[in-house]
């Protein structure tokens, strides 16, 4: 019989690691998330690009979770829009946006983030302060299938790690 779980067995560490650990059916979808679901996300895909451990902290004064993923060029966070949730363990999003902050080495002209976010129109190429922000938004509403949204954080990864540095 054919398994439908996607699941992972990288090593995890992190302020809610005990929740961390969902395996997600092939066939369910998303209409909201809590934050550890969304660790159970990258949690699924990081494996694809790293054997080492992913890294996480939950920030709820500012509803974000940070990712530091061994290997990967970029630090990873993702922050709750939706304005009427307080996003915390316990409390789910329907909307977040996933960023990447690339290393202040990677330098970028603003030409050259106009060009970036014409080849790749679902991502946000911005400078703040000098480092180069990567962002793609995520909008839950009337649900997302699983598998979608896995290879959505898939795609938006590699994209990052794939950026000339």
């Amino acid at each position: 019989m054919e398994s439908t779980l996607v699941a992972s067995d990288i090593k995890i560490n992190g302020l809610i690691t005990s929740l961390a650990v969902e395996e997600f059916e092939t066939h369910s979808s998303f209409d909201e998330m809590l934050p550890e679901e969304v660790i159970s996300l990258f949690c699924s895909v990081a494996p694809e690009f790293t054997d080492s451990e992913l890294q996480y902290a939950f920030d709820s004064e500012e509803s974000a979770l940070y990712f530091t993923i061994a290997g990967l060029k970029a630090s990873f966070s993702v922050f709750n829009t939706n304005q009427w949730v307080n996003w915390a363990q316990g409390t789910k999003t329907d909307s977040f946006v996933l960023r990447a902050s690339l290393p202040s080495s990677y330098a970028l002209t603003p030409l050259e983030a106009l060009e970036l976010n014409r080849l790749h129109p679902s991502l946000k190429f911005y400078l703040t302060d000098g480092i180069v922000i990567v962002e793609e938004a995520y909008y839950l509403a009337h649900g997302v299938p699983v598998l979608n949204l896995l290879d959505r954080v898939y795609s938006f990864l590699n994209n990052v790690n794939n950026l000339p540095m």
